[in-house]
């Protein structure tokens, strides 16, 4: 992902630089500002999986459902600590995945 981002913003920055007078602003900016909400929206979701504690209340909890699915407490061995809704460790996080996070 990082690899094909930093792709995608120099073949971006190519294009502008290349000759300014075929550059349309309004089509390069149509092109870049969602792609560039998108891996700002994909940074804070990595970086609350990689800082929040999982076995910790937080509020993405809330707005799962109270089935056995989500409120059933299970071991993580990573963690050593009993996560409620654990669904799996994620090894290229390395966290651990749950009602919490």
């Amino acid at each position: 992902n990082a690899l094909a981002t930093a792709w995608f913003y120099g073949v971006v920055a190519w294009v502008l630089l290349r000759d300014r007078r075929h550059c349309n602003e309004r089509v390069v900016a149509i092109m870049v500002i969602p792609h560039v909400l998108c891996v700002l929206v994909g940074l804070c979701c990595w970086l609350f999986m990689e800082t929040h504690n999982p076995t910790k209340a937080s509020c993405f909890g809330s707005c799962l459902g109270d089935t056995p699915r989500w409120t059933k407490k299970r071991y993580c061995r990573e963690h050593k600590a009993s996560i409620e809704g654990l669904d799996h460790f994620c090894t290229w996080l390395n966290v651990s995945v749950g009602r919490q996070n």
